[in-house]
């Protein structure tokens, strides 16, 4: 019985031993799989390991021309796409009027052109001293396939707003993450603060805020002659240091 007991417990111990090594040799194996990953780029199991793609709804919030792209086009044809909303998940795509069986995401180039002054507002950088956050700027392109085939390519910026060349890359969709009302209160607050926003803290994105925002984004910027856009892209950096976004959830 001794003798029996003695073995039983010798193979519990051996079968123990057997699954630590086998722990850590697979523990080693993801080491390795994620250091490739990063070297190389996201492989087979991006979605898993090092995909990072945006995700959540966004609103396309302006059409701009691409500078330096010859082209007849009259932004008002763009007019109805302005409001449209993307959902974006981890290897998919929705919005309205387009159906797919079967998405896929990879990492690309950048698309489009960063130096376009036409997207001077999307690279404002951070602000100097301790207050500031760091450059919030991601600046990873990303191409969305369905069944195979090409669908759209798209810049991130940050973790706020996105821009997707369209039309044959003669115009870029400028998209943003929804803000919420007390995003927008506290950005009226601050503006109202720096003297650049004279109206109530309503927390409603009205034409007075824009307006306010386009103005503190052109004090903002580092170009000779910046844009004042009728519409600025609300980048994470362009309020840097003055807190006014919620964490976004995963």
């Amino acid at each position: 019985m001794g003798y029996a007991s003695g073995f039983s417990d010798l193979f519990i111990f051996r079968n123990s031993i057997s699954t630590i090594f086998a722990i850590n040799a697979l523990l080693l194996l993801l080491v390795s799989f994620i250091a490739d990953a990063q070297q190389t780029g996201c492989s087979e199991l991006e979605e898993l390991i090092c995909q990072d793609s945006p995700i959540g709804a966004f609103i396309v919030v302006d059409v701009r021309k691409a500078s330096g792209v010859a082209s007849t086009l009259n932004l008002s044809d763009y007019d109805e796409v302005i409001g449209e909303a993307i959902e974006f998940g981890l290897q998919s795509l929705s919005m309205a009027g387009i159906t797919c069986d079967e998405w896929a995401v990879r990492s690309i180039d950048m698309p489009g052109d960063l130096a376009d002054p036409l997207l001077g507002d999307t690279m404002i950088g951070p602000i100097d001293g301790d207050t500031s956050s760091g450059d919030r700027r991601v600046l990873k392109g990303w191409q969305y396939s369905c069944e195979g085939e090409a669908f759209l390519d798209l810049l991130q910026i940050d973790a706020r707003v996105m821009v997707i060349p369209w039309a044959n890359s003669t115009v870029n969709l400028i998209l943003e993450r929804p803000l919420s009302s007390l995003e927008v209160s506290n950005i009226q607050a601050a503006l109202s603060d720096l003297k650049f926003h004279s109206g109530d803290l309503s927390g409603k994105l009205d034409k007075a805020t824009l307006h306010a925002i386009g103005l503190w984004a052109e004090y903002r910027s580092t170009l000779d002659e910046p844009y004042r856009f009728a519409r600025t892209a609300i980048t994470e950096n362009l309020f840097d240091g003055l807190d006014v976004f919620e964490k976004i959830k995963p």
